[in-house]
């Protein structure tokens, strides 16, 4: 454990806390605006030969848009400064795949 100086009744270590600006996070911890992506594995063994890996992927499960960056045109102030469109594929994909050795 780390020790953080003690100035009088004041602790470096609440005061670092209570000044610290951090952006909001997901229920998993991930950065608002991030994707968050997820894996579960399972290894079934069948028998003393056979085993099945079952798998499972999530890619930004929060299903986030990912903008692209805002115009940049200043002759045209209709679009500057403002978010029109979104990177392609950032949506929630999901995958499942199974493996059977023997």
């Amino acid at each position: 454990m780390q020790n953080y100086p003690q100035f009088g009744s004041i602790n470096l270590k609440c005061l670092q806390r209570h000044f610290e600006l951090q952006r909001p996070t997901t229920p998993c911890g991930t950065p608002l605006g991030q994707p968050a992506d997820h894996r579960a594995q399972k290894n079934l063994h069948l028998t003393e030969r056979v085993n099945l890996e079952l798998h499972g992927d999530a890619f930004n499960v929060f299903n986030t848009p990912q903008f692209n960056n805002p115009g940049s045109n200043l002759d045209d102030p209709t679009t500057f400064g403002k978010l029109t469109s979104v990177k392609l594929y950032t949506n929630r994909q999901i995958q499942l795949a199974a493996r059977l050795t023997f």
